[in-house]
């Protein structure tokens, strides 16, 4: 029987924080992240608060309303109609 291994020592910085469809939305990713962006974007309009809607939703959902590919733009825009 081999002895467990040993505990893995502590973080010393914390881990990045995990992608949201906000920041998958930002950065040009592959067509399928930007579809399901602005899908999850505008499914989840209802369940935030009018500032994070403004601050944080809504430019990207302009930024993907201007998207190459029409169903980003139309899942687009249907979030921004509901803003």
């Amino acid at each position: 029987m081999t002895p467990p291994p040993p505990p893995l020592p502590p973080l010393t910085h914390p881990p990045p924080p995990a992608p949201t469809p906000a920041t998958c939305a930002d950065a040009a990713p592959p067509l399928q992240v930007r579809f399901n962006a602005a899908k999850a974007l505008q499914q989840l309009l209802p369940q935030l608060d009018a500032p994070l809607i403004q601050q944080q939703v809504k430019p990207c959902l302009l930024r993907l309303a201007e998207d190459g590919d029409k169903d980003v733009r139309y899942f687009a825009g249907q979030g921004l109609q509901s803003c």
